[in-house]
């Protein structure tokens, strides 16, 4: 997967629906960062291995079919975040309801800096 734009993020989320809800979220409030989605952590290190510009943000899901994504997530050099539907250790909880979420992402990209209109 080529990534078409160099400010981006990058969603590492195996919940489809979450996926799709998490980019048309983001694509009404910064529609100039892209979001590229992966699925594994095997996606994930193929895409960060080959990409020339690393991602502004990478939002990681913490339990993946390929393996923990915190522990891949923690050796990031860029900002990033791991999120669960388990609370546990450095591991936010994955946001529940249309409130929730909106303050989620809100949170997320202060974090990283993508501040926009």
């Amino acid at each position: 997967m080529a990534v078409q734009n160099n400010d981006w993020m990058l969603l590492v989320e195996d919940d489809v629906v979450f996926s799709v809800l998490f980019c048309r979220y983001w694509k009404v409030r910064s529609p100039e960062v892209e979001v590229v989605v992966v699925r594994t952590l095997l996606e994930f290190r193929a895409l960060m291995a080959g990409c020339e510009t690393p991602p502004r943000l990478v939002v990681m899901d913490q339990n993946l079919p390929d393996g923990n994504g915190h522990e891949a997530v923690s050796v990031l050099s860029v900002p990033h975040c791991c999120w669960s539907a388990q609370e546990s250790p450095g591991v936010q909880v994955k946001p529940q309801g249309k409130e929730q979420f909106h303050e989620s992402i809100e949170r997320l990209v202060r974090a990283a800096g993508i501040i926009t209109s």
